[in-house]
């Protein structure tokens, strides 16, 4: 169902000298939701000539983007030109891209890879030592249910009525959310310290091993990624068991805690945790701030 499937190169030396030129992608700007994450703070670039000379690598329009190596193996991303705002694009050598043929709509590949099904394939087929990765064999070799075109075509469809659906969601969750900040931007008081209002205030770690070392059930580790504002997100929520959670006892997530970001793109994102996840751990990334008596947690958030 390919008619291409090819990697990247970046200049010898790396790219950290470039501050402008064509944008250079790696498995960095690969987010978990299949969109790309790029901004002036992690976007790097190669020279323009180095460019026009790569014979491979050079990013069109609704290119797949999987990343082929690393922690995050087989995170994959849907390329969209208008949103890096550059005309030229091109990855680097931790990314593979997939262009389909004649049998496969783009798309549909696309949403096969990042389903639950798809992602449990690709980690399948991850090889080689330590946290190993996707070779060109091993992706070539893979078998994936293809449906006669015309039917995915329709399921496409489907698919991007959905997201429109979730985007109205979105856009009207970001609305109430304004209307919360002018409620609270609204309310007086004495200026208080955190540090009066609060019993708790720290951050957790990774277990030794990272994350080769998490299970598939046991106890959860609240990671940065889960926590937005005002709202959890359950994708990607890692596991523990209890050797591991024994050593985190200090981190343990109570009811009503404030889980706050510290760290990276998502700092200060914070939210209240349901108690369905609990009991849980967080990691270096995320801070418990626990209330006393005097304030709120909800409040607080």
């Amino acid at each position: 169902m390919l008619n291409t499937l090819e990697s990247g190169k970046r200049p010898k030396g790396g790219v950290g000298e470039y501050q402008d030129g064509v944008p250079s992608l790696g498995g960095e700007h690969i987010g978990l939701d299949g969109k790309i994450k790029v901004s002036s703070e992690n976007l790097r670039f190669v020279p323009h000539d180095y460019f026009e000379n790569s014979t491979q690598g050079k990013l069109e329009n609704l290119d797949i983007l999987i990343c082929k190596d690393g922690a995050l193996t087989g995170k994959v991303a849907l390329f969209y030109k208008n949103e890096i705002n550059h005309s030229l694009a091109m990855i680097n050598e931790h990314v593979f891209l997939l262009r389909t043929n004649k049998k496969a709509v783009q798309k549909f590949l696309f949403n096969l890879l990042l389903s639950r099904t798809g992602q449990d394939i690709l980690k399948a087929n991850i090889s080689g030592q330590a946290q190993g990765g996707l070779n060109r064999a091993n992706l070539l070799d893979i078998r994936f249910p293809l449906p006669p075109k015309n039917i995915q075509e329709k399921i496409v469809s489907e698919i991007e009525l959905l997201e429109q659906q979730e985007q109205k969601a979105v856009e009207e969750l970001s609305k109430q959310r304004q209307n919360i900040g002018e409620v609270i931007s609204k309310s007086s008081g004495k200026l208080t310290m955190l540090e009066e209002i609060t019993i708790k205030i720290g951050s957790g770690a990774t277990p030794r091993g990272g994350k080769g070392s998490y299970q598939t059930s046991g106890k959860s580790l609240i990671r940065s990624q889960n926590i937005y504002d005002n709202y959890f997100v359950e994708a990607g929520l890692a596991f523990i068991n209890e050797e591991q959670a024994e050593k985190l006892n200090n981190v343990t997530v109570e009811k009503n805690d404030i889980l706050f970001n510290i760290t990276g793109a998502s700092i200060a994102r914070c939210c209240i945790v349901e108690e369905k996840y609990l009991p849980a751990r967080v990691n270096q990334h995320v801070s418990i701030i626990r209330t006393n008596e005097k304030a709120l947690p909800k409040y607080v958030q």
